[in-house]
């Protein structure tokens, strides 16, 4: 009898933190149960049993702490953000298809102020956010309706209460025995020394609830901004450059952003006439359409490392082991100016793996940079103020690079009132098909009209100069073009046509008269090179053959210019996926 009175107190004591959050026990359970059901109908291919037996566990420490707060009425800091995480995720998995994963969590801790509310705005009235609010709303009406018929039964059945008192301390004990081994792992995931220590199966925890997998991504995360970067420096640091002929003294390197290849006049003649400007400059023969690039992320912060990197996916080693094109330019002779519109030199969020670290890490931004701006601009148009004088830039070797806001939603936000050009009505697309699906539509080509005046704004200022410029996305972006959606994805199975619209982007070579006139064989290669097919991983390359530089880390086979270029080499995208054989049959529709 003693014995079983001890139990029983034990027992008590283990369920105290759920018996006092009971309400908000349900409501989180339930939710990461729905959040698992909602992610398998979307595709996501999460595993529901597990799910439902070990978020258990999370929810019981989440109950542990809620339980601490609310003595000293603080319960708010556990409430408002769990709510707003499971919200969250429910809204990423209709809109982006995927729950919260490291490059999620990357994104959303490297969106600054602006992008924040321009993005919120944008979404605000899609029926993604309805329908994450409604399926969390009937999580709140279900918990509550259970919570109270809970509450009866047991008060009124003492053996009930008994019974559920030693099932629910016997679940707890059993999900506590699987999981805290993975909070463990999820622990040395931040003191690990580098990013791949925490992708491995047998370093991965379990990712059951929202709160974990957010917490994971910023682990993730923060491995990338530290401990990744001091070993990035030394490698930089130790990077010889064996020549450099400055084979073409000034380059100019343009950098969009969202841009949809097939929005593209330029590419697309049956669509909006939305680059006029640089359709006449192409009909000149100054610029040189490429017809077949792709990017190998959809999101700026996974390009811009393999895009600044020399490392690639062919290499065995980290990319840490490798050097940065900007570092091999300056180390090489050249002045490398920066002005961009998204992370200027006063971003310095240590999560914000491109502005925070890559850039602006201190001793990083030293050894790539030679000038760089600290302000951002409403509209792109306005950078260009920012960017150095001419007779500077042409007075010595220069690499300069622009990065534009483009066409980053808000696609409204882009372009100045007084500039807009094509109307809702205009719209032909059968999937934008509501009144606010076909105004997001007509600011997107608005946009791309206003960016088309900025580049040819952007190359006019170097009329008369010896320069060649290069000017890409870094990604591209679905406009209602196969399905009611906008933005981009990241579903688990990538599809040829999120590859075909969200990862194949507009890539061209601009040349003045005066390059044309003094470089010859570099304008018939470019010229020639134009229709075969090219991923920006290896943009490092193209870049060191015009510059004429020569390193350990250069390979011709990767240079899109040189005769050697290996034109069958694989293209991989999202990490592991080939390109070219995802969209064989795609293509030939």
């Amino acid at each position: 009898m003693h014995n079983g009175v001890l139990w029983e107190k034990v027992f008590s004591l283990l369920v105290y933190p759920v018996k006092s959050c009971r309400l908000f026990f349900l409501f989180a359970w339930l939710m990461c149960c729905a959040v698992c059901f909602v992610g398998n109908r979307i595709g996501t291919e999460t595993d529901f049993p597990l799910t439902f037996l070990m978020s258990l566990s999370d929810c019981y420490f989440l109950c542990v702490l809620l339980s601490l707060l609310k003595k000293i009425r603080l319960g708010w800091i556990v409430y408002v953000p769990v709510v707003l995480l499971f919200f969250s995720e429910l809204f990423v998995i209709f809109f982006n298809h995927s729950l919260y994963n490291r490059y999620a969590v990357q994104l959303l801790l490297e969106t600054d102020g602006r992008e924040g509310s321009e993005f919120v705005k944008s979404v605000f009235f899609q029926p993604e956010t309805f329908w994450g609010l409604g399926i969390t709303l009937t999580i709140v009406i279900c918990s509550y309706l259970a919570f109270r018929m809970m509450r009866k039964v047991l008060a009124s059945r003492s053996f009930v209460r008994k019974t559920c008192l030693l099932l629910l301390s016997c679940w707890i004990v059993f999900a506590l025995f699987f999981q805290i081994p993975s909070y463990g792992k999820l622990y040395n995931c931040f003191h690990a020394a580098d990013a791949i220590a925490c992708e491995t199966e047998e370093c991965m925890p379990w990712l059951v609830t929202p709160v974990v997998r957010f917490v994971y991504g910023i682990a993730y995360n923060s491995v990338l901004s530290t401990t990744e970067l001091k070993t990035l420096v030394i490698s930089i640091e130790e990077t010889r450059i064996d020549s450099c002929s400055f084979r073409c003294p000034f380059i100019l390197l343009v950098i969009g952003e969202s841009y949809n290849k097939h929005h593209c006049y330029l590419y697309n003649k049956t669509g909006f006439p939305n680059t006029p400007k640089l359709q006449k400059k192409a009909d000149e023969g100054n610029l040189v359409p490429y017809m077949d690039v792709v990017s190998p992320f959809n999101h700026t912060h996974a390009v811009f490392k393999y895009m600044f990197s020399t490392w690639d996916d062919t290499c065995s080693d980290s990319w840490t082991k490798h050097t940065l094109f900007t570092a091999a330019f300056k180390k090489a002779g050249y002045n490398v100016f920066f002005v961009t519109n998204q992370f200027t030199k006063k971003t310095d969020d240590k999560y914000n793996v491109l502005g925070g670290t890559i850039f602006n890490q201190k001793r990083l931004s030293e050894l790539q940079f030679t000038g760089r701006n600290e302000e951002e601009h409403s509209f792109d148009a306005d950078l260009l103020s920012d960017i150095p004088p001419v007779k500077e830039l042409t007075s010595a070797p220069t690499l300069l690079i622009v990065q534009l806001l483009g066409q980053h939603v808000a696609y409204k936000d882009r372009y100045p009132a007084d500039k807009k050009v094509f109307k809702p009505s205009q719209v032909k697309s059968p999937f934008a098909v509501t009144d606010d699906q076909k105004d997001i539509a007509a600011d997107y080509e608005n946009a791309t009209h206003y960016n088309d005046s900025v580049i040819d704004s952007l190359f006019n200022m170097f009329e008369g100069t010896d320069m060649v410029a290069l000017y890409f996305a870094d990604h591209g972006e679905e406009v209602f073009d196969w399905r009611e959606k906008f933005m981009r994805t990241d579903e688990d199975e990538l599809l040829p046509e999120v590859a075909h619209y969200q990862y194949e982007i507009p890539f061209m070579f601009y040349m003045t008269d005066d390059f044309l006139e003094h470089h010859e064989d570099i304008a018939t290669n470019i010229r020639n090179a134009a229709g075969r097919p090219f991923i920006l991983t290896d943009l490092p390359h193209l870049l060191f053959y015009l510059g004429g530089i020569g390193m350990e880390d250069y390979c011709e086979e990767k240079n899109l210019l040189s005769p050697d270029y290996d034109v069958q080499r694989k293209r991989i995208i999202r990490g592991s996926i080939d390109y070219d054989k995802l969209m064989l049959d795609f293509k030939k529709r």
